[in-house]
């Protein structure tokens, strides 16, 4: 019934061919979905200590989790290029304390590694944390909490891509505020179709400067989102995404709270959007930034808000000319706002900009 299901979604059961956990995860949870690929503990950017006890804190929280196989042979015999479901994380004695318990779908299983598997038929089988990393491409888990709920609102492209937001959470439980858009699978493979560029962020009326950038969990989800610590009261969301591949065929996107249960509004306390995201960035219209001034290093140089010069949505900073005292150095015209980092990556004070020459186009 669900394969189903999906198939009706999307148009015809073609379209639904190789399918992510991500994809399935979010659709039906509609929980934020954290995918960690395992070439990052590989390479020793994250720590497999912390890897596992993220695993161990999922499993006891009864989070959905998945894995999958990558295409080539690996070493534990289990099935290629395919999906598993990932049941539970626990510790034990002995040997090889830090287990797996996985599930093939198929309903069988070729595990042939360190541990014992007697019954190959049920598609259940332990893996160790060393194997598990070693062979499985990624963990994807969805974070579903009993009794949370989705409130959103739909946004037109067209008139409501630059826009800020309201809401009240009447309670101190932790929620989600989370940026969707459609799939490539609504629409003939065909076209082209990209993830938009965005800059969007959440914070608490009363503390703007504690605002959470929303970052893309994984480059397969068609979501972004900013997780936001909890405390009742009144918060704002400033949005600003463009889909710039996606022409006439897309409509609407989507900003929604996962969580307690609220309404989001349109703000009327703003009536220009960028004049929220300024205050939670700590920054005025006229800014000066040291070492751009005429000679390099030696002088602050002067840079204005130009609302009519964007660059992805977003107004740049634009260098002041006029004063000697002030004139900026002919490297650094513009200031932009890096909205391609902002969907990876945050700086600890929530702001980056990076500086461009005149004649240079940002990527």
């Amino acid at each position: 019934m669900l394969e189903k299901a999906w198939a009706k979604i999307f148009g015809d059961y073609k379209t639904t061919e190789g399918g992510w956990v991500v994809e399935v995860f979010k659709a039906i949870t509609q929980a934020p979905v954290e995918v960690l690929d395992h070439s990052m503990i590989l390479a020793g950017h994250v720590s497999k200590d912390e890897y596992w006890q993220a695993l161990l804190k999922w499993s006891q929280n009864k989070f959905p989790m998945g894995t999958d196989t990558g295409g080539g042979k690996n070493k534990i015999g289990v099935v290629s290029g395919h999906a598993f479901a990932v049941l539970e994380a626990s510790q034990h004695g002995g040997k090889h304390p830090q287990r797996l318990k996985i599930y093939n779908p198929h309903g069988k299983d070729g595990y042939n590694g360190v541990l014992p598997n007697e019954d190959k038929g049920d598609g259940t089988f332990d893996v160790t944390l060393d194997e598990f990393v070693e062979n499985f491409n990624s963990i994807t888990a969805a974070q579903v909490h009993e009794g949370y709920l989705v409130s959103d609102i739909v946004l037109s492209r067209e008139t409501q891509s630059t826009t800020v937001l309201e809401f009240e959470i009447d309670n101190d439980k932790p929620f989600v505020v989370q940026l969707e858009w459609p799939s490539w699978r609504f629409i003939s493979s065909k076209c082209q179709v990209a993830d938009p560029v965005f800059t969007a962020a959440v914070a608490k009326m009363d503390s703007l400067a504690d605002a959470v950038l929303m970052t893309n969990g994984s480059v397969l989800s068609t979501n972004a989102r900013a997780g936001m610590p909890g405390g009742a009261g009144k918060y704002v969301v400033f949005v600003n995404a463009r889909f710039p591949f996606t022409k006439s065929w897309l409509k609407d996107f989507v900003v929604n709270v996962y969580g307690p249960s609220t309404q989001l509004a349109r703000s009327s306390q703003y009536s220009n959007a960028i004049d929220l995201f300024l205050e939670m960035q700590g920054l005025c219209r006229t800014i000066m930034v040291p070492g751009t001034g005429r000679l390099v290093g030696q002088a602050a140089a002067e840079y204005t808000l130009d609302e009519d010069t964007e660059v992805n949505g977003m107004p740049v900073f634009r260098g002041f000319t006029k004063d000697k005292g002030k004139e900026i150095h002919s490297a650094y015209q513009l200031i932009v706002w890096d909205a391609m980092r902002q969907i990876t990556t945050r700086n600890a004070d929530g702001a980056s900009f990076s500086i461009y020459n005149k004649n240079l186009s940002p990527t």
